[in-house]
């Protein structure tokens, strides 16, 4: 799982969503499916599991780069990926969730 993908494709969802010309409800309320963009929204939002697919990359980069086995990683570098991957989930989240509030604050205020 990418971080830097993550988090730009929540923003460009932002900042596609705070468009004039955008009706949010072409995109998170579809008539003929169901929403693929929301269903990836709200997945971020609930993802109690992000937390964990995040550190899983972040120990695979660091394996990758300093061609040690993951048995041969100091307790403080097990510490800090676990401390960034915390972060990066709740980035995460947040920015999702500010993203559907920003869609759903459109639909209301659109009536």
């Amino acid at each position: 799982l990418s971080y830097k993908v993550v988090v730009s494709g929540l923003s460009l969802w932002r900042r596609f969503l705070v468009q004039p010309e955008v009706d949010p409800r072409w995109v998170l309320f579809p008539a003929e499916e169901s929403s693929k963009s929301l269903e990836w929204l709200t997945s971020l939002v609930a993802d109690q599991e992000l937390y964990k697919r995040y550190h899983l990359a972040l120990e695979h980069a660091e394996t990758s780069v300093s061609g040690q086995e993951k048995e041969n990683f100091v307790i403080k570098k097990t510490r800090e990926i676990r401390e960034q991957s915390e972060q990066r989930a709740a980035i995460s989240r947040t920015l999702a969730a500010s993203v559907l509030l920003v869609g759903l604050h459109r639909l209301q205020a659109d009536g």
